[in-house]
């Protein structure tokens, strides 16, 4: 894993570079199988999260930052969101700016375990290497509803780690 700090104005730094806790995270890792999380508050599905509620990439994350810093990357992913569905919801956006939110989403859902939120990011982002960005828009509705769908994931993930905060 790469070395780094993680400051209280919310920036992370690693392995040299520094990016904002607000849906961009320089540093690439593997992603499990998406969960679902349900009404109880714990998560499941394809062993990506046990019964417990514990998220392995959150878990890893807690190991590393402490819990407190986790839940600071955590809200700042969720303000992340947020801005993105107002961006999206607000009209006519074009093709880059669809790009652009795909790619500051895409480190932190996957670093959080969001994996369907991370892959559609991937996908689109890299519709920029490929020099033909046009497709960004057909996704657009794709990227919005799983924005949608992962905020409220999150949502439920920072009360989990609230509590478990308070519990420790």
């Amino acid at each position: 894993s790469a070395e780094g700090s993680y400051s209280a104005e919310g920036s992370y730094s690693a392995e040299g570079s520094q990016s904002s806790a607000e849906g961009s995270y320089s540093a690439e890792g593997s992603f499990s199988a998406e969960g679902s999380y349900s009404a109880e508050g714990s998560y499941s599905a394809e062993g990506s999260y046990s019964a417990e509620g514990s998220n392995p990439d959150v878990d890893l994350l807690i190991e590393e930052m402490g819990i407190e810093l986790a839940i600071d990357l955590t809200e700042a992913f969720k303000s992340s969101l947020t801005r993105a569905l107002t961006t999206e919801k607000a009209g006519v956006i074009s093709a880059e700016q669809v790009v652009d939110v795909a790619h500051a989403l895409k480190p932190t859902a996957g670093m959080l375990g969001f994996v369907e939120l991370s892959r559609c990011c991937q996908e689109i982002d890299g519709l920029r290497s490929s020099g033909d960005i046009g497709p960004a828009i057909e996704r657009r509705v794709e990227l919005l509803s799983k924005i949608e769908m992962t905020r409220v994931l999150v949502e439920r993930l920072l009360d989990h780690l609230k509590t478990t905060s308070k519990m420790g």
